[in-house]
């Protein structure tokens, strides 16, 4: 008699990242281009720190700017928020008790030979970055993958899929927005091109149903 067998396979954890498209009218871009540059001429704080770290290029992160409720980034921060909205009904987060919000809004600029070397967004829940001027050769997002297993036994690969690959890498284009949750830890590839890469970048985190109250 013939033994029955089947078997079957699932992926188990997986990552969610949401990427959106959002191409502002000449004007609108140029306005943002504007607002960034304004901001960096004025933090001193931010360009002795750049200057101190050139490799790593420019960023408010570093001179505590808050530029939350700045009006000049108003229209991507809604725009953004949809984004939000979307990944959080994709994962379901419950929002009966508890409340993802805008902890910070941060600008990067890499010139050209800067990169950004790997790391998390300790704290937060949800990152995106929102990519406002690259050039050819800008350099690409590279996510690492969280599990330890590349840190193990390593086998070799007939070729890289989804269920090997310990990075992916995403190569930016203008108007192109990344969503990702903040525990992933990512890189960025150095900046080849011949023009600044500009990231406006977005930080959330949660509020239980206690801070809620006491909004």
């Amino acid at each position: 008699m013939k033994t029955e067998h089947t078997n079957s396979i699932v992926s188990v954890f997986p990552t969610s990242i949401l990427t959106s498209n959002m191409n502002f009218n000449e004007d609108e871009r140029g306005n943002l281009l504007k607002a960034v540059y304004d901001i960096y001429d004025n933090d001193e704080r931010g360009k002795r720190k750049a200057s101190e770290n050139k490799k790593f290029g420019y960023t408010t992160f570093l001179s505590k700017i808050n530029l939350n409720n700045d009006p000049r980034f108003a229209k991507l921060k809604d725009l953004i928020g949809q984004d939000l909205n979307s990944y959080i009904n994709h994962i379901n987060i419950d929002c009966s008790s508890q409340e993802v919000y805008l902890s910070e809004i941060w600008i990067n600029i890499q010139a050209p030979g800067t990169y950004v070397a790997a790391h998390r967004h300790h704290n937060c829940i949800m990152t995106s970055v929102y990519y406002l001027q690259v050039g050819d050769g800008a350099g690409e997002l590279i996510f690492i993958d969280a599990k330890e297993s590349h840190y193990m036994i390593l086998p070799e690969y007939s070729k890289e899929t989804k269920y090997n690959a310990i990075s992916v890498k995403i190569t930016p284009r203008e108007g192109l927005n990344i969503m990702f949750p903040s525990w992933l830890m990512h890189e960025v590839a150095h900046n080849l091109s011949n023009k600044d890469r500009i990231i406006i970048g977005f930080n959330y985190k949660i509020r239980k149903a206690a801070k809620l109250k006491d909004k």
